[in-house]
């Protein structure tokens, strides 16, 4: 009978710890969630500001060389 008990209060125990070790996921899932969306959202900031240097650059350019242009027709 005592080993029927001792059975019962580790399988509640077990219960209990397994509902915790659930619920902690859950929030880790969510964490984790929250990392990859600021993720995703720095990264097309990054590819934003990498596509207008990439602009910035090439309208220099062209200046320079309509400048050069320019310079060269006088």
């Amino acid at each position: 009978m005592d080993r029927n008990l001792d059975l019962k209060s580790e399988y509640e125990a077990l219960q209990k710890h397994s509902v915790l070790l659930t619920q902690q996921n859950k929030d880790l899932q969510r964490e984790l969630d929250s990392f990859v969306e600021t993720d995703d959202i720095v990264r097309r900031n990054l590819d934003r500001k990498e596509k207008v240097a990439e602009i910035r650059q090439k309208v220099d350019s062209a200046i320079n060389q309509s400048v050069g242009d320019f310079q060269r027709g006088r």
